[in-house]
């Protein structure tokens, strides 16, 4: 794995940890933290295949145990995009 790739990965996931201990995280920046890990994760180059079917095996497994409709609605009411999407 390139440095530079490892270096996204790990600043993403630092990113994510950082936001989630917020004593006011809320579901909708949890949901935002994963869309732009796997972001990050699915932009590698080629040479990272087994990585990234690792990854998407963990992913899609954590995924499935997600309320996903109530993350979806967590997202779009959140202050950042509600303006965005309900104008």
């Amino acid at each position: 794995m390139e440095i530079e790739e490892l270096q996204s990965i790990l600043k993403q996931l630092k990113e994510a940890v950082k936001y989630l201990e917020m004593k006011n995280a809320t579901l909708a920046d949890c949901f935002l933290q994963l869309i732009k890990l796997s972001y990050s994760i699915k932009n590698l180059s080629a040479t990272h295949i087994t990585f990234q079917q690792q990854y998407t095996e963990a992913f899609n497994k954590r995924w499935k145990q997600f309320d996903f409709r109530l993350y979806m609605l967590a997202y779009l009411l959140h202050p950042l995009y509600c303006d965005t999407y309900f104008n």
